[in-house]
């Protein structure tokens, strides 16, 4: 789950949970 929290930063809205 740590490369979900890494996208996050690129892509916010794909991993806004």
């Amino acid at each position: 789950v740590d490369k979900a929290r890494d996208r996050v930063i690129d892509k916010p809205t794909v991993n806004n949970c």
